[in-house]
């Protein structure tokens, strides 16, 4: 008969800490329910349970009391919708399919089982074009931590989803190379994918890579990845990043970093610089291509790179103390800023001084050789492992995080992961809460319960590794005009999606009515989504007040969107009234441009 189990709080030491216990449930279990509340009055009555005396097949994790209250995590002006992604044909086949028990009592939830509370306004902002979507494996875990079911989902920013596809092993890393295409890699070497949404269109690659990062490089048409070798295989603890040839899977390069039991978790690029986040020594590594050395260190024991953490307190380089440790998704944003998800855990697998999982975003100031943070967000949870923070082309950050307990009663700590978008202000823009099933005991549906594999540090229940934004087509800021001898109107354009270097997008001008081509011009759009700034002198675009203008903004994969600007431009807002909510207080775009029309004799 296999052996189940139930959770308890138990105050096991006496010293008013409540750990959560996990006993047999097997024919015993009344016995072990008894021992665990014995042990409790034994406490009452000023006997002490010692830890050595606990039944070997007990387990223990310490129950963070503030864990179960309320944090508020929630957007100030929120709509709210309530979903069932059960209601979506393919995940109940995919349910009713599966042949284990226990893996339908655990990963199906028969009512509505994620909620989403969104600030339209907070997440909108000023942008023109498409809505956005996010995009994220979704998992179910049992005790273990083995994945039992696993999709790739799609939804919108109501929660509704787009589309979905199950897998046949859980990805980790997903993302998207153009609006149509989802790129995921799996675990235990069952490859990695490009998934068409809107036509179901699977290709699977034919090199197999690990699954914790995976990109893409249009110009080259190639991927980046971590080699599968035995040490990622055996322990999940890749090292290796390598290129590979998309038409025949080849390694084309590989760096294998300078550092043991590295555990790359993240890769991103720029030129020929790669940015390795390695997990295991608490930095970010930039890698020069072309020679394979490690230009600095940002981070851990080993780094190189002076720190300032977010209270301006200065750390230094290589110091025992650092702002963040066992981080994911560390990434290189441009040369003067960085983002990454920080754990905030230690070896052995405590949260240090107490604290919470952080979004962090840094600037870098390498000639001076000095990074500070620049921008934390405090997530409220504690999660051991994955995690991420992008940023937004509304200047928001977009997260994911869970929590080591989960509370059915509690309103803020029912769900087994969030995704997070959040204000340079650290307000909470969207939130995206999925509820599951108590794995230790699907019939209780009660009880507080870990989310953690007790004693290790793999979760349990529904998981997200990384969540990421996309768009069906570019987003444009709200145009400007600078007022001055010749009136220019200025955007800030944005790709569709996030990429790893800069990509060609062109901007045209038409009249509405004869459909004449008035204007147009070639740029590039930032590779990870910092404002480009295209302007448009009025008289190049040969103005006519007798009809409207529509500004077109299309990328290289034909995607557009379309602004109607009219044709009287008094109307339109003067750039120095633009007020912008970025984390970068220091970076306005408009001030720049306006200063040097100013030297020129312009106007206001």
């Amino acid at each position: 008969m296999e052996e189940s189990s139930r959770l308890i709080a138990v105050d096991i030491e006496g010293d008013g800490n409540k750990y959560v216990v996990e006993a047999p449930q097997n024919k015993n279990s009344k016995a072990a329910l008894f021992l665990a509340l014995l042990a409790t009055s034994l406490v009452a009555l000023g006997v002490v349970y010692s830890s050595h005396d606990k039944p070997a097949s007990w387990k223990m994790m310490k129950l963070d009391e503030a864990a179960t209250k309320l944090q508020g995590r929630f957007p100030r002006n929120y709509e709210f919708f309530s979903h069932n992604m059960y209601e979506e044909a393919g995940f109940q086949a995919d349910i009713d399919a599966n042949e284990d028990d226990y893996a339908k009592a655990v990963c199906g939830y028969p009512t509505d089982n994620y909620e989403v509370f969104v600030d339209s306004k907070a997440v909108k902002k000023d942008l023109y074009g498409s809505q956005g979507y996010t995009v994220f494996n979704l998992d179910c875990r049992d005790t273990d931590g083995m994945d039992l079911m696993a999709w790739i989902l799609i939804i919108s920013m109501n929660g509704d989803i787009v589309a979905g596809t199950p897998l046949v092993a859980r990805a980790e890393h997903v993302t998207v190379i153009d609006s149509s295409t989802v790129l995921y890699s799996t675990v235990g070497g069952k490859g990695a994918y490009l998934w068409n949404w809107r036509t179901g269109d699977l290709e699977r690659e034919k090199f197999i890579p690990d699954a914790h990062t995976i990109a893409y490089i249009h110009s080259r048409d190639t991927f980046y990845g971590l080699l599968n070798d035995k040490e990622a295989r055996i322990h999940h603890s890749p090292s290796v990043a390598t290129e590979y040839d998309h038409e025949h899977g080849d390694a084309l390069w590989s760096f294998p970093p300078p550092v043991e039991n590295a555990h790359v978790n993240f890769l991103s690029l720029s030129g020929d610089n790669l940015y390795l986040s390695m997990r295991s020594a608490h930095a970010l590594f930039k890698v020069n291509r072309m020679t394979n050395e490690v230009d600095w260190v940002l981070g851990g024991l080993s780094g190189t790179v002076d720190i300032i953490d977010i209270n301006g307190e200065w750390i230094g380089a290589g110091g025992k103390y650092q702002p963040w440790s066992f981080q994911h998704k560390f990434q290189h944003i441009d040369d003067r800023y960085m983002s990454m998800f920080d754990n905030h855990v230690d070896s052995h697998r405590e949260f240090i001084d107490g604290g919470n999982s952080r979004m962090v975003i840094l600037e870098m100031d390498e000639f001076n050789n000095v990074a500070k943070e620049k921008w934390v967000h405090d997530t409220g949870d504690q999660a051991t492992i994955y995690g991420s923070a992008d940023l937004l082309p509304t200047g928001n950050v977009l997260g994911n995080s869970y929590h080591q307990v989960v509370d059915p009663s509690d309103p803020d700590r029912k769900y087994h992961v969030n995704i997070w978008e959040v204000t340079p202000d650290n307000e909470i823009a969207w939130r995206v809460g999925f509820m599951g099933r108590n794995p230790w005991d699907p019939e209780d549906t009660t009880s507080v319960y870990s989310k953690s594999v007790v004693d290790a540090e793999q979760p349990v229940g529904w998981l997200i590794y990384n969540a990421e934004r996309f768009y069906e087509s570019p987003v444009v800021h709200e145009p400007c005009v600078v007022r001055a001898a010749q009136q220019t109107i200025r955007i800030a354009v944005f790709n569709s999606v996030k990429a790893q270097e800069d990509l060609p997008g062109i901007v045209r001008i038409f009249g509405e009515n004869s459909k004449e081509l008035l204007y147009s011009k070639e740029f590039s759009f930032h590779k990870a989504w910092l404002p480009r700034i295209v302007s448009i002198p009025t008289v190049d675009a040969g103005v006519r007040i007798d009809e409207p203008w529509v500004m077109v903004v299309e990328n290289s994969f034909g995607e557009k969107t379309a602004i109607h600007l009219g044709s009287d431009l008094t109307r339109v807002t003067k750039c120095l009234d633009m007020k912008y909510d970025w984390i970068f207080d220091d970076f306005d775009y408009h001030r720049e441009f306006e200063e040097k029309v100013a030297k020129k004799g312009g106007g206001n």
